[in-house]
């Protein structure tokens, strides 16, 4: 009797280990599509920038960037940190 017993305790502890760590890899999996998405997304917005930039430099002769990205953050109380963009290649790489 105490032998069975022992023996559904170690079962229920291994599978409550199992569960855990199945659920710690699917949020890791989740993480990870979650942070590459944004990283689409950022990527995206940066051309949508670049493309509109182009375009006001095509007509006014100017991009007004840095005026527009001031505005922004004063409006709308958001900040740039600039960490995601091209130029910052180094941040791009996500360490698995």
């Amino acid at each position: 009797m105490i032998t069975a017993i022992g023996s559904i305790m170690a079962a229920l502890i291994i599978s409550a280990g199992a569960w855990i760590t199945g659920r710690i890899v699917m949020d890791r999996r989740k993480l990870m599509a979650d942070y590459n998405r944004a990283r689409g997304d950022i990527a995206f917005l940066l051309a949508v920038e670049e493309a509109h930039c182009q375009k006001l430099k095509d007509e006014t002769g100017e991009t007004h960037r840095m005026r527009i990205r001031s505005q922004v953050k004063t409006e709308s109380g958001l900040d740039w940190s600039g960490q995601h963009t091209p130029g910052q290649k180094n941040t791009w790489a996500f360490h698995q």
